[in-house]
């Protein structure tokens, strides 16, 4: 077996420094502020058919047509 190299090692230790050195998400989310949020109104983009939707449809498909 090979002894690893110093680079392999130096990788590692880089790693995880870098890691360790990230913010903590949770002050970031309470000093988030919440007014810069502005207000969006959402509409219904897919509707389902309907009853009478759905019979056409069926009637078409058992005369071979789509």
């Amino acid at each position: 077996m090979r002894a690893p190299e110093a680079t392999q090692f130096a990788a590692i230790i880089t790693v995880t420094s870098k890691m360790s050195d990230k913010p903590v998400i949770k002050e970031d989310v309470e000093k988030f502020n919440k007014k810069s949020l502005k207000r969006v109104s959402t509409s219904e983009k897919n509707t389902l058919p309907n009853q009478e939707t759905i019979e056409q449809e069926k009637k078409l498909n058992a005369e071979g047509r789509t």
